[in-house]
């Protein structure tokens, strides 16, 4: 697993995961602890077909919910059981051991990771996307946009609008194939006033006829929008951002490529 691919595991995964091995231990735990009459011969009798059955249930959903917690040693031991449950000879003793040694290799396992836990509004933007038309349109920055979106969610604010600037710099030379525009202009320099004003002017100058006049219109003001949000006339990456910044300049990235997207492809196809 890469450094950026991330185990994504729902709470869930853990409460179902104790709750199940709960369950089913509490079947036996009340005699196993106590001295009471009789218990010698529970423990060594036959588990009861019926919970049998239920056990190896519960045991199949158990293997689903330990894979997703990567508790591989614990797997092996639930593999063990569903095993076991079909000996003829499995006894309650015998099934109780195991859910006993199951749940402390399960608290052990879990006690060697550690959990980053997003709120609702987090968890939501982490599995976000700007949308199909632009994973369409715009396949060479699937990547970025992807990353900018995730470390947004796990507050990398900064290196979030790093990969937001290369989302943007495929969406401008669009734009500039699609009108005809010279190559944009690089270096220090470089401006998103510069860059909207080659833009506006070249919509100005197709003149009242241009039939998509109102549409390059509205892309340009998205464009403003970004700047707007980007609040660093200069187009070059240098300075960090906040959460909340970063916010702003998502949303507006967003609604920018999805404008875009709809247009042309990331070549500026169709010409305008």
């Amino acid at each position: 697993m890469g450094l950026l691919e991330m185990l994504k595991i729902g709470a869930e995964s853990f409460a179902r995961a104790i709750a199940t091995i709960g369950m089913l231990r509490g079947t036996n735990i009340a005699i196993v602890n106590s001295d009471a009459p009789g218990k010698e011969e529970y423990l060594s009798a036959g588990v009861y077909p019926d919970l049998r059955k239920h056990a190896n249930e519960t045991m199949k959903k158990l293997q689903v919910e330990v894979k997703a917690l990567d508790a591989t040693v614990t797997g092996v031991a639930v593999d063990r059981l569903l095993r076991m449950i079909e000996e003829p000879n499995f006894r309650n003793e015998d099934f109780y051991y195991l859910l006993e040694t199951i749940e402390s290799r399960l608290y052990d396992e879990l006690a060697t990771k550690s959990v980053f836990v997003l709120d609702p509004k987090h968890a939501e933007l982490f599995i976000s996307d700007f949308g199909a038309t632009v994973a369409q349109q715009f396949p060479s920055v699937t990547y970025d946009i992807d990353e900018s979106i995730k470390c947004l969610a796990l507050g990398r604010s900064t290196a979030s609008v790093f990969h937001m600037m290369r989302i943007m710099e495929a969406a401008l030379r669009a734009i500039h194939s699609c009108l005809g525009i010279a190559t944009l202009p690089m270096g220090p320099d470089r401006n998103w006033g510069q860059v909207a004003n080659r833009i506006r002017e070249n919509i100005k100058s197709r003149g009242s006829n241009f039939l998509e006049k109102e549409l390059f219109s509205e892309m340009y003001a998205l464009l403003d929008a970004v700047k707007e949000a980007w609040r660093n006339n200069t187009m070059h990456f240098d300075d960090k951002k906040t959460e909340e910044e970063a916010e702003l300049i998502f949303l507006a990235v967003r609604g920018f490529m999805k404008k875009v997207a709809a247009r042309m492809d990331e070549n500026g196809l169709p010409l305008a």
